[in-house]
């Protein structure tokens, strides 16, 4: 049972510590460490009452495993909280018994929500938009040296139009880019975060990657369940980039779009884009959809993925006792490489049969 489930409903309840003096209105969602409700500060004025969004977790006990989580959870969201596309992190403190996240209010929902409404269509502009803002989330973290290690349509927050999206749930962030553990959900880790001491780095890109995949076809389903040879789906990828990534995303995709694609899910970390050629690869895309092409053999194809929502089930990977050895290593950000090797890679990927 997860730590979530065993917390009661709390709302109703009046919290406060310091300035905050915040009433519990309702519940908004919970997750693996802890729920999430709407709340208003009992000292605005009626016609312009400021709301907040509350995190609430079970008080670890202090030197505890647990306690070291959600210390690490408040030092990593502290230090990039001032962003506009981070959620803010206003305040934190304990009771007795809880401890509490006070974060800005995204009443929009989540980025996943947006995509199954359709919002973003097959309008370019608004697609590359929307990838830019998660690029400058994830840019911001790697420049102040914090890692994710969660990064899916389901931890962005955005407003309803799908505008304004905002990076959240520093449940399983660390600071630094090694860890002795695989932490994350099983969809949108990198083929090397199974091993040891992978780049947490590199994976962050690669989820940043599977994102992307999910915004250009509106879909919250993953590729494969797994970035591993074994699994048919990313098998099936390696053998026919192109032909499985329109099968997979449902949709008829350009060639500039599928090179972009297929130049981000490299199997060998190495060739894969930097940050700085993943937002200057979105330059050389004019479309992500293909309207010249027939769609007939989309679905036929398709219907053979096992992959689907019900992969994200049970796949976020890390627990407490797997995040004990992380290392707390701070690596300057990486200055950003010159745009001509973005056409070099471009030119190498435009050879390969997709």
């Amino acid at each position: 049972m997860s730590a979530a489930k065993r917390l009661p409903d709390l709302s109703g309840q009046l919290i406060q510590d310091g300035t905050f003096h915040l009433r519990l209105l309702s519940l908004l969602g919970a997750g693996t460490f802890g729920r999430v409700y709407k709340a208003v500060d009992v000292t605005s004025k009626p016609g312009a009452q400021v709301f907040y969004a509350v995190k609430c977790m079970a008080r670890a006990l202090p030197g505890s495993k647990d306690a070291s989580m959600q210390e690490r959870e408040i030092q990593c969201h502290q230090a990039v909280s001032n962003h506009p596309n981070v959620v803010t992190l206003h305040h934190h403190f304990t009771t007795d018994e809880y401890s509490f996240l006070v974060l800005e209010l995204v009443e929009g929902g989540t980025l996943l929500d947006a995509l199954k409404r359709k919002v973003f269509g097959s309008d370019t502009e608004r697609i590359k938009l929307a990838m830019e803002e998660v690029l400058d989330a994830v840019e911001h973290l790697q420049a102040n040296g914090v890692a994710h290690r969660d990064i899916k349509p389901d931890n962005f927050l955005c407003d309803e139009d799908g505008a304004n999206i905002r990076l959240a749930d520093f449940g399983l962030a660390t600071i630094g880019w090694t860890s002795n553990h695989v932490a994350g959900t099983r969809p949108y880790l990198a083929p090397e975060a199974f091993e040891s001491n992978a780049s947490l780095r590199l994976n962050d890109l690669w989820a940043t990657a599977m994102t992307f995949a999910n915004i250009i076809s509106s879909s919250g389903c993953p590729l494969w369940k797994e970035a591993k040879v074994a699994d048919p789906d990313f098998q099936c990828f390696l053998g026919n980039p192109g032909g499985f990534l329109e099968a997979a995303l449902g949709m008829r995709l350009t060639h500039e779009c599928l090179l972009y694609l297929d130049w981000c899910f490299h199997p060998d970390p190495e060739e894969r884009p930097t940050l700085f050629e993943m937002r200057s690869g979105l330059d050389d895309i004019p479309a992500f959809e293909d309207a010249t092409k027939r769609r007939d053999s989309v679905s036929t194809v398709a219907s053979g993925l096992t992959t689907g929502e019900s992969a994200l089930e049970s796949s976020v990977v890390a627990t407490s006792e797997q995040l004990e050895h992380i290392a707390f290593v701070i690596i300057p950000a990486a200055q950003k490489p010159r745009r001509r090797s973005v056409f070099r890679r471009f030119f190498k990927f435009a050879t390969r049969k997709l």
